[in-house]
């Protein structure tokens, strides 16, 4: 559930699968993770496969937590 008060203001690492590879990757800065405008790009370090992630959704995954 949210916590009153708390929002996400930075992705500082992010654990994923690479959809088109299948690879299990640990993003973070300077390491697959960039920071876009309204969210976040992975990028797999296997394949090269590139993901947008917006920062809406991380709120909504995070308020299921």
């Amino acid at each position: 559930s949210r916590v009153p008060g708390l929002s996400l203001s930075k992705v500082q690492q992010l654990h994923a699968e690479c959809l088109n590879c299948s690879t299990t990757l640990r993003a973070r800065p300077g390491k697959g993770l960039e920071t876009v405008d309204g969210g976040v790009v992975i990028t797999c370090p296997s394949c090269g496969s590139r993901q947008g992630i917006s920062n809406q959704l991380f709120a909504e995954v995070t308020d299921n937590i």
